[in-house]
Parts: C-alpha cells; structure tokens; sequence
C-alpha cells in the first residue's frame, strides 16, 4: 500500500528534481501525444515536433512554473518560451541524427526525449524560474 506521507510536503514532493519528474512525465506525454498524432496526420516530423512543442510550452509553462518551481509569474512565458525555442531547434537536431542509425521517427522523438528533459531541467531552473535572493 502506498504511504501518501512520502509524497506529501515533508516527503519527496518537497524535492523540486521529483516534482519535475512527475510533472514533466505528464508534459511529456501530452507533448509526445501530439507528436505522435501529428505524424500518423502525415506530417513531417520537424513540423510534428514543432506543433508538439507549442502546445507543449503552452500547457507546460504553467504546471513546470506553479509545481516544480513554485514560480507563477506571467512575465516569465518570455523567457520560457525562448528556452523552448532552442531547446526545439536541438531537438530536431538529436532527432535528425539518430534516424541517422535506422530508427524511424517515432523512436527517434522517443530516445531524444532524454536528453532534452535534462536539458529542459537545467534551462528552466537556471534561466526561467531561478530564485532571486
């Protein structure tokens, strides 16, 4: 059975890495949802991901900012939204190179997956929602 002490604030939800984790698991499933929609729509990949990644930074922003962060400033999305931008552009890149090898593009959004959440972790805590002392 499943001890709902661990989760709560004094257990391992009070840790902004797992909160990242949980929350960015549901990010990410929506966002690959859409990609994979999208390529079985017919569409290109880069255009697949690209049409992943906007509805993706619009639904993430919010629950990346107000659970993992505890940052709910609007005034941030810019900041947000330019980190994506680059993120975007390395993951097409990391897609690009590992169809290289033979996998097709479903794989490819998959196993690029990986690196881009670290980077996505370390681009939010670091540029977008870092703390202010």
């Amino acid at each position: 059975m499943l001890d709902w002490n661990i989760m709560s604030s004094k257990g391992l939800l009070r840790f902004k890495e797992i909160r990242f984790i949980l929350i960015g698991g549901i990010n990410t499933a929506f966002s690959y949802s859409i990609y994979a929609l999208m390529l079985f729509l017919g569409l290109n990949y880069s255009l697949a991901n690209f049409i992943a990644m906007a509805t993706g930074v619009i639904f993430s922003f919010r629950t990346q900012g107000i659970f993992v962060f505890r940052v709910a400033e609007k005034r941030l999305f810019w900041r947000f939204l330019l980190c994506w931008i680059f993120i975007y552009i390395l993951n097409i890149l990391i897609i690009r190179q590992i169809m290289q090898f033979g996998p097709g593009p479903y794989v490819s959004g998959a196993i690029a997956m990986i690196p881009v959440t670290a980077l996505s972790y370390f681009a939010q805590n670091m540029f977008v929602f870092m703390r202010r002392t």
